[in-house]
């Protein structure tokens, strides 16, 4: 790829989160409602997975309707981060304690630099939505969380190198995390706390 094509590719990436930033695409309405279908359903993994005895909160960034939550309602605090207004999110379920946050991935990054939050008995979840940040914002994110305590990650993410997407996917190294290999050509990136 000449500097050029760089350049116009970044041009281009820069103009889609702005407009997105502004009013989400009316395509991605589906994750912000009840539905009948794969949407109001939990990633399976997550219904067999017990959090390390430290987690006391499960953070899912880029929470859309709430479908991860499922697994986790009642037994830990919930909270969600996503991009639009709650009034628009239709939950697919009354959850027990939870709290939303409107932000995008690069203003939660901020907030944890500026030490807002810890996030030391926090399980950090993705599905599917650090593909839309850059390699450079991913690498901010992480390092964020770690300095505000976090010590849980699970990213169900594209791995570099994705058929299915080839130029949106999740660009932290491999050797960070154990990667399972995932449904739908995801991989999940995990990194767990030893009780």
């Amino acid at each position: 790829m000449t500097i050029t094509d760089k350049i116009k590719h970044l041009i281009t990436i820069t103009k889609i989160r702005v407009r997105v930033l502004i009013d989400p695409p009316a395509k991605w309405e589906k994750y912000y409602r009840r539905t009948k279908d794969w949407v109001s359903i939990p990633e399976p993994f997550l219904c067999d997975l017990k959090p390390p005895s430290s987690v006391k909160v499960f953070l899912d960034i880029g929470c859309a309707s709430g479908r991860n939550f499922i697994p986790f309602d009642g037994k830990l605090e919930l909270w969600g981060v996503d991009i639009v207004e709650e009034k628009r999110i239709k939950w697919v379920k009354s959850f027990q304690k939870l709290s939303y946050e409107k932000m995008t991935v690069e203003q939660f990054t901020r907030m944890l630099e500026l030490g807002r939050k810890k996030l030391d008995d926090v399980l950090l979840f993705t599905a599917g939505t650090m593909m839309y940040v850059s390699e450079k914002e991913q690498r901010r994110f992480f390092m964020a969380c770690r300095f505000a305590g976090c010590k849980n990650f699970i990213f169900s993410e594209y791995p570099a190198g994705s058929i299915v997407s080839p130029k949106l996917n999740f660009k932290l190294p491999p050797e960070w995390f154990t990667v399972t290999k995932y449904l739908r050509g995801l991989s999940i990136f995990s990194s767990l706390s030893k009780d």
